[in-house]
């Protein structure tokens, strides 16, 4: 029997599965070698974020591409009958594997459908991808053998691996527009509409800068040891005995170490475009104060001296409560516990939250303070990760946050730090006040995001750090829920 028929539109799957039986009853066999010209997306619906980016990713490459988050991508709607676009049409069945997709139903039954397809026409049909880390030994014996595209250890790079197979097997490109037709999806009026959309940036403005710079001299030797505790009191930078500083020490610092005032720089903001020395004396003593308000609100320093974060139980239950960006009260978590399945077994961190807030004096919109989030990952015990091994972990933690999240976060951080004032407050004389919004800037454009059509709802709080991660240690569509 011939492929179908070279003319015209091509037979639905539905066709194709009614021209499959009538073979297998008169005894025929049938090839469709040539229709198969798509690639089929298999996920579950928890997954979504990446099986979307994905299809357009391949959309933009000249790929016919099947997913049921998008309906209808370079003309050709989303099958009715799966299981015959998986027979007849599909080219290569790419399977997105997670800890969640391993189990669900709907996943589950499309993979077994592709594999077994594959072992009949003993090609590699199926293409396994690792989305995050799950392990061989969480797979069923068919898939385990199987070689994966590692996308767990990045996107891009597991994208550029993927590429590479599907030009080594000829895969059809049948989009010759390809990215005109994604970016026209991404464009489509039916998601995009009208409407004023905010966008929330992570940089607060600085409200009011301190007006003059002093300059003291401490008598005394101040020790290793008493700097951070000194810093933590007074907001200063120092070098040697020499120190700099917005306002004078207390009364009690100043009799410990004797400090005395050698000199004062008025109206600092007013000449320092001209001072290169002088701006960069502000700009550290901006950062500075911005980590001794971080330490008098209770956060550590970190062992290298690199960052200040979240102690265990400096907030109750370790959760830093916040408006959030819907003005709803929510709550982020400042330290948690994550476990890490290696080669030698189950290992466990505790990861803190730590704000690491930097001065931008000359950014075009004024002075702002830019807030950038870290973690700082240490063994349950306390002592900090080996740096290779902190990386892993800290990328594979932060996989799963996305834009609502890290906003979350930024707006917990700047919260936190103002305390119960209206704005982060460093200083306590009035002009001498450094001042710092505690909401990050805004602004808002013409076209927004129609999020009725949007399956998910707005974010919650974080689950309890009893969720557990349970990853392998290298070294190095509409209406159906796909559970």
């Amino acid at each position: 029997m011939g492929n179908g028929g070279k003319s015209g539109r091509p037979p639905t799957p539905s066709t194709l599965r009614h021209i499959e039986r009538f073979a297998l009853l008169a005894g025929c066999r049938i090839e469709f070698e040539d229709m198969r010209d798509h690639l089929f997306v298999n996920y579950a619906t928890e997954d979504w974020p990446f099986a979307e980016w994905l299809t357009l990713r391949l959309t933009a490459e000249g790929y016919k591409v099947w997913c049921d988050r998008i309906r209808l991508l370079g003309g050709e709607s989303y099958p009715k009958d799966i299981d015959a676009a998986i027979k007849w049409r599909t080219f290569r069945f790419l399977s997105v594997l997670s800890h969640h997709s391993v189990k669900k139903p709907n996943p589950l039954k499309e993979r077994t459908l592709a594999l077994n397809l594959a072992r009949q026409r003993k090609e590699n049909f199926v293409v396994p991808i690792n989305l995050d880390g799950i392990n061989s030994t969480d797979l069923d014996w068919m898939v385990s053998d199987l070689t994966f595209i590692p996308l767990h250890l990045g996107w891009a790079g597991g994208l550029a691996q993927l590429l590479k197979l599907l030009e080594a097997s000829n895969a059809p490109k049948g989009l010759p527009n390809g990215r005109s037709v994604a970016s026209s999806w991404c464009e489509a009026r039916e998601l995009v509409i009208k409407k004023q959309e905010r966008l929330s940036s992570n940089l607060a403005e600085i409200s009011q800068l301190p007006k003059d710079i002093y300059r003291y001299e401490a008598e005394t030797f101040v020790p290793d040891d008493e700097r951070v505790p000194l810093l933590k009191q007074w907001p200063h930078i120092s070098d040697g005995q020499i120190f700099w500083a917005w306002e004078p020490p207390s009364t009690e610092l100043e009799e410990r170490y004797k400090f005395t005032e050698q000199a004062q720089r008025r109206d600092w903001n007013m000449v320092r475009a001209n001072d290169a020395g002088l701006r960069q004396l502000a700009v550290r003593l901006l950062n500075e104060s911005l980590k001794s308000n971080g330490l008098a609100r209770g956060l550590q320093v970190s062992p290298e001296g690199s960052m200040c974060y979240f102690p265990d139980g400096l907030v109750p239950n370790n959760r830093v409560t916040f408006e959030g960006y819907g003005g709803q009260r929510t709550w982020v978590r400042a330290v948690g516990i994550r476990n890490f399945r290696t080669a030698t077994g189950k290992e466990s961190c505790r990861y803190h939250l730590a704000p690491r807030m930097r001065a931008w004096l000359d950014h075009d919109i004024g002075a702002v303070i830019q807030v950038r989030l870290y973690l700082s990952l240490t063994t349950l015990d306390g002592q900090p990760l080996e740096e290779k091994a902190a990386l892993r972990r800290r990328k594979r933690i932060c996989r799963a946050w996305w834009n609502y999240e890290w906003l979350a976060r930024t707006l917990a951080m700047l919260q936190f730090l103002a305390g119960d004032k209206t704005s982060i407050q460093i200083g306590e004389r009035g002009p001498q006040q450094l001042l710092i919004s505690k909401y990050p800037l805004t602004a808002h454009m013409a076209w927004g995001i129609d999020e009725s059509q949007l399956r998910d709802g707005k974010p919650e709080a974080e689950e309890s750090e009893e969720t557990v991660l349970e990853l392998e240690d290298d070294g190095a569509g509409d209406g159906e829920d796909r559970g």
